[in-house]
């Protein structure tokens, strides 16, 4: 047969279907020819991972049965064996994987061991396609270095640089799937920024200060959303939104240099049933400024174990950036108010750790029939920080409160005035309300001290009036008593003396 005789197109997409069914069951080719010419055993088990098993084209595990190696081995065989000269036969090769990005691979793995051994380092687990999704929560400023998996029980492990116990921008990520162990790893990702022991401590020496934009924040807020008078906050449509914040330290290395930065993620969504759809914009505050970031693509590496990138093609967040710290569109809004979902003010709440949960959480605000749904971010700490704004509208009077309540909260917590922050004008309504609350309550307690003063001299008067009604009986009865024994001396003179 002859190159120009030949379908190219058609015989390619037949040959891709057969391919990719067999690349779903395993690494074909690279595993048929390790198993007939057997190399040294891939052992890195020092960096507590080891490539075994079968592999497929995705870095992916699949268990076969073993009386399908056969049938899998003959047809491979039979495809290279009528593969024509095109451009296909590279494509599917050069998908394989190689020894190379192998070797990248457990040299990752190695890094992110000896680190975990020797620096500080903390992790938390997350599902995948959590992460995939909800990024600007999880690791703000960093985007996902993985591709969604759509397979239940995938997770990401992520390390996390820390210095003093401080987190850095120094990030590390493990996807595998199930149970955290060396054969169910299935790609290791690493940051491009590396933080030196020399440099850690210099951090250390000086004694850094985190600074936080408080009048930005709120100063945004009320320049993009609305207090619409009856519960809820409107956006520039004039459409329900649910509005929430939190903050995030971090020492953050660049081109420049070292830096302790208080990143302000303000985020939310259309109070729309089933809308997934979120906005979001960053504030990096530091000493020399603020600057607005969005999440980066950060990672130097990120690679399954047969060496393929295990980088996203495209984003699969939810989160779309949106300008607003330092914009100039304003609405005029004067009137916000928020409250700390998670305080712990008076032991009301209390907050699960992160060993007790691997997704997002929702946190719900209520009251009467209005309410809104807004996730929360992951971190212990940053959900510390996390603020839920609303209509002051909602707090009306001095005994008005509002629902708070999330899978992770030991129990709702009410929210009144005197929990929440809000604008002067309605700080200062508030106060009003609180000042004269508070007098209210006390000339009601004056009011109950003289009503009982009242009723104590009444129970004493009528006591002293039962005292002289007593005695008056008493006298009259000796009377009595007295005029009878004269009446009987008069008629029996014997009685006498």
């Amino acid at each position: 047969m002859k190159d120009k005789d030949f379908n190219d197109q058609g015989f390619e997409k037949i040959l891709r279907e057969k391919m990719n069914e067999l690349s779903d069951s395993v690494d074909c080719f690279d595993k048929i020819s390790a198993r007939a010419f057997p190399q040294d055993y891939l052992d890195f088990s020092d960096g507590e991972f080891t490539v075994s098993d079968l592999e497929n084209v995705t870095g992916r595990k699949r268990k076969l049965p073993a009386l399908k190696w056969a049938a899998i081995g003959a047809a491979a065989a039979v495809c290279i064996a009528f593969v024509p000269k095109t451009g296909l036969a590279d494509r599917l090769f050069a998908n394989l994987g190689s020894s190379s990005g192998k070797n990248r691979f457990r040299s990752l793995c190695t890094e992110i061991t000896e680190l975990n051994k020797e620096e500080e380092l903390y992790f938390f687990d997350v599902d995948l396609d959590v992460y995939a999704k909800y990024d600007v929560l999880v690791t703000p400023g960093v985007s996902c270095p993985f591709e969604e998996s759509g397979e239940e029980g995938t997770m990401v492990r992520v390390f996390v640089r820390t210095v003093e116990g401080v987190p850095t921008n120094q990030y590390y990520a493990v996807e595998y799937e199930g149970t955290y162990a060396e054969e169910n790893i299935i790609a290791a990702a690493a940051s491009e920024v590396t933080i030196s022991k020399e440099e850690a401590a210099r951090i250390e020496e000086a004694e850094p200060v985190f600074t936080y934009d408080e009048p930005l924040l709120t100063e945004t807020v009320r320049d993009h959303f609305i207090a619409s008078g009856s519960g809820s906050l409107l956006d520039a449509e004039g459409k329900d939104t649910a509005v929430a914040s939190y903050s995030h330290n971090a020492f953050f290395k660049d081109e420049n240099g070292i830096r302790p930065v208080t990143m302000t993620v303000l985020y939310g969504h259309r109070n729309i049933p089933a809308d997934e759809s979120y906005f979001y914009d960053i504030c990096a505050s530091s000493g020399s400024g603020n600057s607005f970031v969005q999440q980066e693509d950060i990672w130097r590496a990120s690679l399954y174990y047969n060496g393929r990138s295990a980088k996203p093609e495209k984003s699969a967040s939810l989160f779309t950036y949106t300008s607003l710290f330092g914009s100039d569109i304003e609405q005029n809004g004067d009137t916000w108010a928020y409250v700390f979902p998670y305080s712990a003010v008076n032991g009301r709440v209390t907050v699960k750790g992160h060993a007790e949960k691997t997704g997002y959480d929702l946190v719900s605000a209520a009251k009467g029939n209005y309410g809104f749904i807004v996730p929360a971010p992951y971190g212990d700490q940053d959900g510390l920080s996390m603020r839920l704004f609303f209509d002051p509208a909602l707090l009306g009077s001095i005994d008005d409160s509002i629902e708070v309540y999330s899978s992770v909260m030991s129990s709702p917590a009410l929210f009144s005035s005197s929990d929440a922050s809000a604008d002067d004008i309605t700080m200062a309504k508030w106060e009003e309300e609180a000042a004269q609350a508070e007098f209210d309550e006390e000339q009601q307690r004056l009011q109950a001290e003289i009503e009982a003063q009242r009723r104590a001299a009444a129970q004493q008067t009528a006591a002293d009036q039962h005292l002289q009604e007593k005695r008056a009986n008493e006298a009259l009865i000796a009377q009595v008593l007295s005029a009878k024994e004269e009446e009987l001396s008069r008629l029996d003179p014997s009685a006498k003396g």
